[in-house]
């Protein structure tokens, strides 16, 4: 091709890429506006929830409603006696099911080199095998893992809560 073509060629691909560039950053800000408004909205629901079964709930709906999940569970040692018990929990048919836990066992299943960002992400194989080990049930599969770039395909996303002195609520 002559010189002036592929003048033109690179001019519309500069273009091009700089539409592409413009588009990606108003998703970008779409997202994080929408991550923003749906914080606020929770951390409201929090403020006016009359009991802590209320504002669990309404934290596990948070979670499931911004990482797109089925499910959300929270486990908690409500007795101060290291067994962590199901607390709230929504997306599931039977909550019945989940048992309990001791927090140590938990403690063991999230190790160093699973945690990312305070979070622990461990892929569903590693996580069964551990937590048959460990005693943990495992009762609920996903049916529905998520997909896309930013999906935890067939994995187990942990948050552990902790007190102020660190240790596992």
């Amino acid at each position: 091709p002559a010189e002036s073509t592929l003048e033109i060629v690179s001019a519309v691909a500069a273009i091009a890429a700089s539409v592409i560039e413009h588009g990606q950053l108003a998703a970008s800000a779409a997202r994080h506006r929408a991550s923003v408004e749906h914080l606020l909205r929770v951390s409201s629901e929090l403020t006016t929830s009359s009991s802590r079964a209320e504002m669990l709930n309404a934290v596990c709906e948070g979670i499931r409603d911004a990482l797109k999940f089925e499910k959300a569970a929270v486990f908690l040692d409500e007795a101060g006696d290291g067994e962590l018990v199901l607390s709230a929990g929504v997306g599931f048919d039977d909550l019945d099911g989940m048992g309990s836990f001791s927090a140590s066992a938990l403690e063991l299943m999230m190790a160093p080199e699973f945690e990312q960002e305070g979070c622990v992400l461990i892929d569903s194989e590693t996580a069964h095998a551990k937590a048959k080990q460990l005693g943990i049930p495992t009762v609920y599969a996903s049916h529905h893992n998520g997909r896309g770039p930013r999906a935890w395909d067939h994995h187990w996303l942990m948050v552990p809560l902790r007190s102020r002195e660190g240790a596992l609520l």
